[in-house]
């Protein structure tokens, strides 16, 4: 859905999604909703358009990194150090609160996976998640318990 809202808003979803057979540790409900979170912070940072690049890949063998990578605005080092801190939001009064990230960060780190923003202004933010893939074999074991 936010994608389709973000595509009325002429923001491009551009998706380079590979390994799609990859299963990683998490809860797909939770895993949503960081994605669903990092977009929204997404379009609400390009009020006039421009481009999410999502993308995954296999990182350092026995990981996954999920990358949302914008061309918005861009934070200043300031903002950055503070985006994952609870009720802080870089958007205008009543427009956030400031809880998007901090969830994200809690969900992730709950699934043994990291998440960290790199930013610069005038050029976009890079959201990373890294996540453990799980084996195969892990998995059938899971789902059969």
């Amino acid at each position: 859905m936010i994608g389709y809202t973000m595509k009325n808003e002429n923001i491009e979803i551009i998706e380079n999604l590979t390994q799609s057979d990859i299963v990683v540790y998490g809860d797909s409900n939770r895993l949503k909703q960081v994605a669903i979170n990092l977009m929204e912070n997404t379009r609400v940072v390009m009020p006039n358009g421009g481009s999410l690049h999502i993308s995954t890949d296999t990182y350092q063998g026995d990981s996954v990194l999920m990358q949302f990578r914008d061309t918005g605005c861009g934070m200043n080092k300031d903002q950055l150090n503070k985006v994952f801190c609870t009720s802080y939001t870089t958007k205008d009064d009543g427009k956030g609160s400031g809880l998007g990230l901090s969830v994200c960060k809690t969900i992730v780190k709950e699934f043994g996976g990291t998440i960290d923003l790199d930013s610069k202004i005038g050029e976009g933010t890079v959201a990373s998640i890294i996540l453990p893939k799980c084996r195969w074999d892990e998995h059938v074991s899971n789902v059969n318990q």
